[in-house]
């Protein structure tokens, strides 16, 4: 099934995608070949289905092909495991509603207000970068939270899990773009 949407009552099984309005995206569960066993939830172009753009499994991978995209009841997006165990979440702390989820195109999969228009997000997935930088998505650091969006290399094109580049603003001195090598080893950078 394609649909465009989730709502509580009607979440996304691992046999199941959400594609974007427009049939530029698509997010769903799937395997890469070097571990099959393992399932993913992710997004990716539709006609490229191998360029995964982001996912939310990606450390922590579902075993078996009875994975469930819901809205929890505390309104939170969780991804649910064959026990009805929540393996991820947006954790969002706020008060729930009635929301959805749209996969938008633009790629970013949003959690919103049911009545909420446009451009109001409870959650966004370009809130947490994948790999890939999308028209659209910024690499930012929140001064006054201290929060930042960046992103973060593979170990390799079968294993999505977290590796040790990240690309992200450095605040030392003058802010610049840098790709880091673990927690501080400055690789290259952009100077102003």
């Amino acid at each position: 099934m394609a649909a465009h949407t989730t709502t509580s009552s009607q979440p996304a099984n691992d046999s199941e995608t959400l594609t974007s309005l427009g049939g530029r995206f698509e997010l769903g569960f799937f395997s890469l070949l070097g571990n099959p066993m393992n399932r993913h939830l992710g997004i990716w172009y539709i006609n490229i289905p191998s360029k995964v753009l982001w996912t939310a499994t990606r450390n922590s991978p579902l075993t078996d092909l009875y994975g469930k995209l819901a809205i929890g009841t505390n309104g939170n997006l969780v991804l649910l495991n064959r026990n009805a165990s929540s393996i991820w979440s947006s954790n969002v702390s706020t008060t729930p509603k009635t929301r959805v989820t749209q996969l938008l195109d633009s790629g970013n999969l949003v959690l919103k207000e049911n009545t909420s228009s446009a451009g109001t997000y409870v959650w966004q997935s370009f809130d947490n970068p994948f790999d890939t930088l999308l028209l659209s998505m910024k690499i930012s650091w929140n001064i006054n939270t201290g929060s930042e969006r960046h992103l973060t290399s593979r170990k390799s094109i079968d294993d999505p899990s977290t590796s040790d580049f990240s690309y992200k603003i450095d605040m030392k001195g003058l802010p610049q773009l840098v790709v880091v090598m673990g927690a501080s080893a400055i690789k290259y950078q952009t100077r102003p």
